[in-house]
C-alpha cells in the first residue's frame, strides 16, 4: 500500500488542507510548530480510528472548526486507486469507509484487508520511527531490546515467550519433581494416606457388608410395596373423582340417552342464514314504514319562519332591501360588540380604581395629583431629616434623664452621710458586747468564755462600722465626680428644645406637600412614600377613565347611526329601541333566514334521496322472503311460525351434543392411564363398593410396608454396630475423592507444560529459520551508520552481541547511546526489507535520526531511499539538510504554508 494524497477537512492546526505525494520517498521539512506531528498523528487516526481515552494519546480536534477528519487516497495491490476516509461518528474512533474507484463504499469491516491485518501497536513497533524510540533506547534493558527483536523478526515472538513464561509458572505451581508445597505433590502424599485408611477399615468390614446385602433386599420389598400403593391411591383418587363429580356423569348419561332418542334436526348454517335474513327483513319493513313517514313529514311540511317582529314571507316580498342590509350585517355585529366590549372595560376599570381609592382612603370625587421624582427625593429627605431629629431627641431624653438620676443619688449620698456622721462610733460595738455576753450565760458558758466571746463580738461590730463608713465616704466621692463630668440640665433642656422646634417645621411642611396634592392629613410620611406607585397608578387610572368615557360616546354615536340607517331600510327592526339589540336582532334573522334557504334545498334533496332509498330497500325486503321460502322447502315447510319452532328444537338437541362433549374431554382430561371405567355403564353404587374394596388393600399394603420398615430398622441397627463408625464407606469416598482430584491436577499440569513447550520450540524453529537473513541486512546497515566500526550483529543463545573490526565482541548493555541508537534502527530496517515481499506498508520517519552527525545522516538518508524501492518512505524533519539532499519535487516546505 503506498499514500498518494493526503486530504484532511479538520486536525489540529490543519484545517480544509491537502498535499500531493510525488514518489518513493517524500519528504516534509519545517521547525517547531510546523505541524509535523500533527501530520503523522493524521495519517495514524486515518488507518486506525481516532484515539481513545484508553490510548491517552492527543485527538487534534479542532478549536476553531467543526470539521473534524479527512482521508487518504492510497494505492492497494488488490483494490487499485481508493480513497480511505475517517468522520467523526458516535464512536470515539470514528467512522471509517474505503471508496473504490466505481465509487462503491466498504465499510470498516474491510481496512484489517486493506492494511495486511496490521494494528496500530505493530504498526509503531514497525513502520513508525520516532525520536522517543531511539532516545529512549539505552533506557530499555538488553532482555527487552532482544525480545523486541524477536518480536520484529518472528511476528508475534515476545508475546508468545511472555505466554509461555505463563504457562510454564501455572504447571511449577501444580507440580515439581522433588517438590512439597506446589498442589499435585500435596494430593499425591493425602492420596497415598487414604489408601492407607482404606485398607484398615476393609479388614473389618466382612460381616458388615452381609448386612449390606439384607438391607438392600428389604429395600427392594420395600419399594415393590410402595409402588403398589402409590398404584392403589392413583385407583382410589379415581373413583373419589368419579364420585365428587357424579352429577357430571349422570348429566352424561342423560344427554347421550336424549340424543340417541333425537331425529332429524335443522342444520345450523341454515337456521343461522335462515334467522339472519328473518332479521334483515324485518329491520328492512321497519326502515320502508320510517321512510314512508319521513316522505309524508317532508311532502306536508310548509315553509315558514317565525323570527319575532319579522317573518321569512317578509323576506322574500322585500328580498332586494333586505339583502342590502344582509350585505352590512356583519360590519353592524362587530361595530357593537365593540361597544360593549368597551363598556365592559370602562366598568372594570372604574372598578378597580374605586378599589384602589378604598384602599387609599381617597375621596372617589377628589382630585389628586401625581407625586414626581422630585416630589419623591423631597419627601425621602423629610423622612430620613425627622428621623435624625427623633434619634437626637432621644439622645437628649436619655441625657436628661441621667443628669437628673446623677443629681438624686448625690442627695440621697448626702443625707446618709450625715445621718452616720450623728451617730456615736461606739453605740454599736457596746450594744454587740452586751447582747454576746448574756446569750453566752444563758448557754451555760463560764464567766470567761461568756467575756471573750462578747468582746469579739464587740471587736467585729466595730469593724464593719468603720469598713460601712468608708464604702460611704467613697460613693460620695464617686457620686460626686459623676456630677462633675455631667453636662448642665439646663443646657440639655434648651437642645431638645430646638430639636423639637425642627421636627415641627418638618411636620407642618409635610402638612402643606399633604394639602397641595389633595391627600388626607392624616396620612403618615413613611406610608405615603411607600405607597407612592399606587397613588400615581390612581391618577393615571383616572386619566385612563376620562379616555375610555370619550371614546365610549364616539362609539356610542357610531353605534346610533347606523340603528337608524336600520329603520330607513327597513320598519320591521322598529320595535327594538336599543341599537345593540336592534342589530343582534337583525343578525339574528339573516342566521335564520340563511338556515332557512339552506333547509329548503337540503329538504329537496332529502325528498329524492329518500324516495330512491325506498325503492332499493323494497327490492331487497323481496330478495329476502324469496331465500326464507326456499329455506322453509328443503325442509317442507310454509309456515315461519312453525319452522321457528324447529329451530329452537335443533339449537337446544345441538347444546346439548356440545355439552355432551365438553363433559367426555372434562373426564378425558382426568382420567387416569389403564382405567377401564365406562361412565355410560356406571352407577354410584358400583363406584362405592369399588372404593371400598381399594382401601381394604391399601390398609394391607400399608402395613406390610411398615413390618418391612421394621425389620429393615432392625439390620441397619446391627450393621451400625459393626461398621466402625461408618469409616468404611467414608474412608472409601475419600480415596475416590482424592483419586479424581489428582488425576484432574495432573491433566490441568500436562496441559500447561506442553503448551509452554510447543511455543517455545515454534519460536525456536522460527528464529532458526528467519533471524539468519535478518542478521545480515541489520549487520550491512550497522556496518555503514557506524561508519565501518562494526562488522556484524549476532544472536546467539537469546542475547544481540555486536562485533567490532577489532573482533572484540559487545553486548547491548556495553554500548554507547550513539551506538545503539543506530543498532536498533539497523534491526528494524532489516526487519522491513525482509517483510517487502509479502509486505509493503509505508514508512512513516519522524525526526528520528536529527542526533545523528552529518557523515551518519547521509548514510540513513542513503538506507531509506534504497528501501523506498519496496516500501514508501514519508520522513518528517526539521534537518535543514534535506533542502540540498533531495530533489525540490520530494521536498514540502511546511513553514510556507
Amino acid at each position: 500500500m503506498r499514500i498518494k494524497a493526503i486530504r484532511i477537512l479538520g486536525f489540529g492546526k490543519w484545517l480544509d488542507q491537502a498535499f500531493d505525494l510525488q514518489g518513493d520517498l517524500d519528504v516534509f521539512y519545517g521547525g517547531n510548530e510546523a505541524g509535523k506531528s500533527t501530520l503523522v498523528a493524521f495519517i495514524q487516526a486515518i488507518l486506525f480510528g481516532f484515539p481513545t481515552r484508553v490510548q491517552n494519546d492527543n485527538r487534534y480536534e479542532p478549536k476553531t472548526s467543526s470539521q473534524y477528519g479527512g482521508s487518504l487516497e492510497v494505492v492497494d495491490s488488490k483494490l487499485g486507486d481508493v480513497t480511505v476516509e475517517r468522520l467523526p461518528d458516535k464512536k470515539v474512533s470514528g467512522q471509517g469507509r474505503i471508496i473504490l474507484p466505481d465509487q462503491t463504499i466498504l465499510d470498516e469491516n474491510f481496512f484489517q484487508s486493506l492494511l495486511s491485518n496490521i494494528n496500530l501497536q505493530v504498526f509503531r513497533q514497525f513502520y513508525l520511527f520516532s525520536l522517543d524510540d531511539l532516545e529512549k533506547i539505552n533506557q530499555v534493558k538488553p532482555s527487552q531490546l532482544e525480545e523486541n527483536f524477536l518480536n520484529l523478526s518472528v511476528s508475534g515472538a515476545a508475546n508468545y515467550l511472555e505466554l509461555a513464561a505463563d504457562f510454564d509458572k501455572k504447571a511449577q505451581e501444580i507440580f515439581k519433581p522433588s517438590g512439597r508445597m506446589p498442589l499435585l505433590n500435596q494430593a499425591l502424599a493425602d492420596l497415598k494416606e487414604a489408601e492407607e485408611n482404606f485398607h484398615e477399615a476393609d479388614r473389618h468390614n466382612a460381616s458388615y457388608l452381609s448386612l449390606l446385602e439384607e438391607l438392600k433386599a428389604i429395600d427392594q420389598q420395600i419399594d415393590l410395596v410402595k409402588q403398589r400403593l402409590d398404584q392403589e391411591r392413583q385407583d382410589r383418587d379415581q373413583v373419589q373423582f368419579y364420585l365428587k363429580n357424579w352429577s357430571k356423569i349422570d348429566r352424561l348419561q342423560f344427554l347421550n340417552q336424549a340424543l340417541d332418542q333425537s331425529g332429524d334436526r335443522i342444520k345450523e348454517d341454515d337456521w343461522l342464514a335462515f334467522e339472519d335474513w328473518l332479521s334483515q327483513s324485518q329491520e328492512k319493513n321497519n326502515q320502508i314504514d320510517h321512510l314512508n313517514k319521513e316522505l309524508e313529514d317532508l311532502q306536508a311540511s310548509q315553509e315558514g319562519l317565525d323570527a319575532g317582529a319579522v317573518s321569512l314571507e317578509d323576506y322574500y316580498r322585500n328580498r332586494a332591501s333586505y339583502d342590502k342590509l344582509f350585505d352590512q350585517t356583519s360590519r353592524l355585529v362587530d361595530l357593537s360588540q365593540a361597544c360593549q366590549e368597551l363598556d365592559q372595560d370602562l366598568s372594570n376599570l372604574k372598578r378597580n380604581h374605586q378599589d384602589l381609592g378604598q384602599d387609599l382612603d381617597l375621596d372617589p370625587d377628589q382630585e389628586v395629583q401625581k407625586i414626581d421624582q422630585e416630589d419623591r427625593s423631597k419627601l425621602s429627605s423629610w423622612l430620613e431629616e425627622w428621623r435624625q431629629t427623633q434619634s437626637k431627641l432621644a439622645d437628649l431624653d436619655d441625657a436628661i434623664y441621667k443628669a437628673e438620676t446623677q443629681a438624686r443619688i448625690r442627695q440621697v449620698l448626702q443625707e446618709e452621710n450625715s445621718q452616720d456622721e450623728d451617730s456615736p462610733g461606739w453605740l454599736w460595738p457596746g450594744l454587740a458586747f452586751i447582747v454576746a455576753f448574756l446569750l453566752a450565760f444563758l448557754f451555760d458558758f463560764s464567766f470567761a468564755l461568756s467575756v471573750i466571746l462578747a468582746l469579739l463580738a464587740a471587736g467585729g461590730v466595730y469593724f464593719l462600722s468603720q469598713a460601712r463608713g468608708e464604702n460611704q465616704a467613697s460613693q460620695v466621692s464617686l457620686g460626686q465626680g459623676r456630677l462633675d463630668q455631667a453636662e448642665d440640665i439646663d443646657h440639655l433642656q434648651d437642645l431638645k428644645a430646638k430639636e423639637e422646634g425642627r421636627r415641627k417645621q418638618l411636620e407642618d411642611r409635610y402638612q402643606d406637600f399633604l394639602r397641595a396634592k389633595n391627600l388626607s392629613q392624616d396620612l403618615n410620611l413613611r406610608d405615603l412614600i411607600s405607597r407612592v406607585n399606587f397613588f400615581n397608578q390612581y391618577v393615571d387610572q383616572a386619566h385612563t377613565i376620562l379616555d375610555l368615557q370619550a371614546e365610549r360616546t364616539d362609539l356610542g354615536q357610531k353605534v346610533q347611526r347606523q340603528a337608524d340607517w336600520i329603520d330607513q331600510q327597513t320598519d320591521d327592526f322598529a320595535t327594538y329601541q336599543d341599537p345593540h339589540y336592534k342589530i343582534a336582532a337583525l343578525n339574528q334573522f339573516k342566521t335564520l333566514v340563511d338556515q332557512a334557504l339552506k333547509e329548503d334545498r337540503q329538504d329537496q334533496q332529502e325528498l329524492n334521496r329518500l324516495s330512491q332509498e325506498l325503492g332499493d330497500l323494497n327490492q331487497e325486503a323481496d330478495q329476502l322472503d324469496r331465500k326464507m321460502n326456499q329455506v322453509m322447502a328443503k325442509y317442507h315447510e310454509t309456515s315461519i311460525a312453525r319452522f321457528k319452532k324447529q329451530i329452537a328444537w335443533s339449537r337446544q338437541a345441538q347444546n346439548q351434543a356440545e355439552e355432551r362433549d365438553r363433559l367426555e374431554a372434562f373426564f378425558q382430561e382426568n382420567k387416569k392411564t389403564g382405567d377401564q371405567t365406562d361412565l355410560g355403564k356406571v352407577n354410584y353404587q358400583s363406584l362405592n363398593r369399588k372404593d371400598q374394596e381399594i382401601q381394604a388393600r391399601l390398609k394391607e399394603q400399608a402395613s406390610k410396608k411398615d413390618h418391612l420398615i421394621e425389620e429393615k430398622s432392625s439390620l441397619k441397627l446391627q450393621a451400625q454396630k459393626i461398621e466402625m463408625g461408618g469409616e468404611y464407606e467414608e474412608r472409601a469416598q475419600i480415596l475416590e475423592n482424592q483419586k479424581a482430584y489428582v488425576q484432574d491436577l495432573a491433566q490441568e499440569w500436562l496441559t500447561y507444560k506442553l503448551a509452554s513447550d510447543l511455543i517455545q520450540e515454534t519460536i525456536k524453529a522460527g528464529v532458526r529459520d528467519q533471524v539468519p537473513t535478518i542478521l545480515d541486512q541489520a549487520s550491512d546497515y550497522f556496518n555503514r551508520l557506524s561508519l565501518g566500526n562494526y562488522q556484524s550483529i549476532q544472536f546467539k543463545a537469546d542475547k544481540i552481541q555486536v562485533q567490532r573490526q577489532d573482533g572484540q565482541i559487545f553486548g547491548v548493555k556495553d554500548l554507547s547511546r550513539g551506538t545503539a541508537e543506530p543498532l536498533y534502527a539497523a534491526l528494524r530496517l532489516a526487519v522491513i526489507q525482509f517483510q517487502s515481499s509479502k509486505l509493503q506498508f509505508p514508512i512513516i520517519v519522524d525526526d528520528s535520526f536529527v542526533n545523528l552527525d552529518p557523515d551518519r545522516k547521509k548514510v540513513i538518508y542513503d538506507i531509506l531511499e534504497e528501501i523506498s524501492q519496496d516500501n514508501q518512505v514519508i520522513l518528517f524533519t526539521f534537518d535543514p539538510s534535506v533542502l540540498s539532499r533531495f530533489k525540490p519535487d520530494q521536498v514540502t516546505n511546511l513553514s510556507k504554508l
